[in-house]
């Protein structure tokens, strides 16, 4: 698992998914997460998320454009 999901996976645990991106970002910013999660959150399409799985991937996906 990459450092990315592991940040993910521990600020993010819990939550019920489907799940909405403004959630996530809301979830992260009263977590205090630290400020690479939250612009990796931040900067991931409006839209919902159907698991953790598929945020990181998208996270992923961004980082190789």
């Amino acid at each position: 698992m990459t450092d990315s999901s592991d940040r993910l996976r521990y600020v993010l645990d819990g939550l019920l998914f489907p799940i909405d991106r403004w959630e996530l970002v809301a979830r992260a910013e009263h977590y205090g997460a630290d400020a690479t999660t939250l612009h990796e959150l931040r900067s991931l399409a409006e839209g919902r998320y159907g698991s953790l799985t598929e945020v990181a991937n998208a996270i992923a996906g961004d980082r190789h454009r």
